[in-house]
């Protein structure tokens, strides 16, 4: 299996190798929709009771699972949007740019309460 520095290299090596490009990829949507969501929803779980146990939180507090459904959301949107411009024949450095510029906008809508939680060292 190929390892990449970066995930514009990935990006690049994975069109690079089918001619049909990113378009590759609508191929295998049904199938990769329903793992990634399954491993989103894991990943959720997860991240959730971690969150529980480095803040201490009681067994009735939802906030650990609010927020690791806040991250859960960011994933799975910043994966969408990786996907559609693929899709779409977007270049690798575009397609960061365009994450980038989606992940401040997130940014921008998150409270503070949302954006200091459970950070280490505070």
């Amino acid at each position: 299996m190929a390892t990449f520095a970066t995930p514009v290299e990935g990006f690049r090596h994975f069109t690079a190798a089918r001619p049909e490009g990113g378009a590759a990829v609508e191929n295998y949507r049904p199938t990769l929709t329903a793992r990634l969501e399954d491993l989103g929803r894991q990943m959720t779980d997860a991240l959730a009771t971690v969150l529980a146990e480095e803040t201490g939180a009681s067994p009735d507090d939802q906030l650990p699972r609010l927020a690791a459904g806040q991250i859960g959301w960011f994933h799975s949107l910043v994966y969408a949007e990786i996907g559609r411009r693929i899709v779409a024949g977007g270049k690798p450095d575009a397609i960061a740019e365009a994450v980038l510029q989606l992940l401040g906008l997130v940014e921008e809508l998150l409270s503070e309460q949302a954006l200091g939680y459970a950070v280490r060292g505070r």
